[in-house]
């Protein structure tokens, strides 16, 4: 995606030779895949295929991710302190919170603690069911347009502000043809 005024710099969205959607962080060496983007909310979840999206986060540590930003938690504070353990019977790192390191963990007797990241604004939204994070952005702010079925641009002659638009497509042009033509149909000739 080139950058324009409708897309700021700082990110890059491609497709691989498998038509999945990747996302590159410049200001962080990594690559992401995309697993959803929800316009409406803002948000973008992004995964790894072989699921050891733990690897790729652990690589992102507390580096900035502007745009984006990781969701505030609805409780607790911002970030978390994190741990990463190797352990031989597992090809990705295991991550665990500083409060699940209070208790003992069976799983962790074989393993190597390799680094901890403190206040770690992405392991709140890590997801553990299905090995993704989600992140969100807040500029340009779309959600209204969205909401309303509209797409998003920004103003002529403005750097932040934003407004709705109605995109035709030519599904709307094709139906609006059929309409017309099956109206002409019915009509008598004169």
């Amino acid at each position: 995606m080139n950058h324009t005024t409708e897309h700021p710099p700082g990110f890059e969205l491609s497709c691989n030779e498998k038509d999945e959607t990747m996302l590159e962080l410049p200001s962080v060496p990594i690559k992401l895949f995309v697993r959803n983007i929800d316009y409406e909310s803002q948000r973008i979840e992004i995964y790894e295929p072989q699921n050891c999206l733990s690897a790729q986060l652990l690589k992102l540590g507390n580096a900035s991710i502007s745009p984006f930003q990781f969701p505030k938690p609805y409780y607790g504070s911002d970030g978390t302190n994190v741990s990463s353990f190797n352990c031989d019977s597992m090809s990705c790192p295991i991550l665990l919170s500083e409060s699940s390191l209070d208790s003992v963990q069976p799983e962790l007797v074989s393993c190597t603690k390799v680094k901890d990241v403190l206040s770690a604004k992405w392991y709140n939204s890590y997801s553990y069911n299905d090995g993704s994070v989600a992140m969100e952005w807040l500029k340009p702010d779309c959600r209204y347009c969205e909401a309303r079925g509209q797409k998003c641009k920004r103003k002529n002659g403005t750097s932040g502000e934003t407004e709705c638009s109605v995109c035709l497509t030519n599904t709307t042009h094709g139906l609006t043809n059929v309409l017309l033509i099956a109206a002409g149909l019915q009509s008598p000739m004169l």
